[in-house]
C-alpha cells in the first residue's frame, strides 16, 4: 500500500514477508541479498543501503505497533521511527532492527543482536553485537564480491589450515563491488 523504491538487483530468499503501509516508504539500494524468513514491516520509513546482506530470520520493524504511555514522565512515545541500514553492511541471522536504528556503513551485526538506536558513533567497519550493544571487533569489512568469495573458498578447500594471503592494494571493485 506504500512505496517501495528498488535501486537495482536484489536476491530475496523464500518465506520472506515485506509489508509497506499506506504512506510509508521502503528504499532498497542496489545489490541487496536477503536470506529466508526475513520480515520487513515498514509503517514509516526504512532505508537499506547498497550492497546490504540480511541473514535469515532477521526482522526490520519501524513501528512498535502500539502506543505506550510513560506514566511517570506523562508522555507517549512515537509509534513509528525511521530505520537506516548503511551500505555494505551485514545483518547476520536472527538480528532484530527496531525504529530509531541508524547503522553505519560496512557494519557487521552479530547473530541475535537487537538494534533500537542510532549507533553511528561506533563508526564504520566494525563487528557489533551483545547486550548492551558494543563493538566486538574493529576494522573488518564483509567480502561482498562473488568472484573473490569463490577464489577464497577454493583456497580454503585446498588449504584448510592456511590463511588466505591478501597481496597488494585492497580495491573496492575487487573485494566489495558485487553484481547479482
Amino acid at each position: 500500500r506504500g512505496t517501495v523504491c528498488l535501486g537495482g538487483h536484489a536476491l530475496v530468499r523464500s518465506n520472506t514477508k515485506i509489508y509497506v503501509d499506506r504512506g510509508a516508504v521502503l528504499s532498497i539500494g542496489h545489490n541487496l541479498r536477503m536470506g529466508a524468513g526475513v520480515i520487513i514491516n515498514c509503517l514509516n520509513n526504512i532505508v537499506i543501503g547498497e550492497g546490504v546482506r540480511i541473514g535469515h530470520r532477521s526482522q526490520l520493524l519501524d513501528s512498535n505497533m502500539h502506543f505506550m504511555l510513560d506514566v511517570r514522565r506523562r508522555r507517549v512515545a512515537p509509534l513509528r521511527k525511521r530505520i537506516v541500514i548503511g551500505g555494505h553492511s551485514w545483518l547476520t541471522n536472527t538480528v532484530t532492527v527496531y525504529g530509531g536504528t541508524v547503522l553505519p556503513s560496512r557494519s557487521v551485526v552479530a547473530s541475535g543482536t537487537v538494534l533500537n538506536k542510532d549507533v553511528t558513533a561506533l563508526g564504520n567497519g566494525n563487528i557489533i553485537g551483545g547486550t548492551p550493544l558494543r563493538v566486538l571487533s574493529s576494522d573488518f569489512r564483509l567480502v561482498n564480491n562473488y568472484a573473490k568469495e569463490r577464489e577464497i573458498d577454493a583456497y580454503y578447500k585446498a588449504n584448510p589450515d592456511g590463511e588466505f594471503p591478501v597481496v597488494g592494494e585492497i580495491s573496492e571493485h575487487e573485494w566489495f563491488d558485487n553484481q547479482l
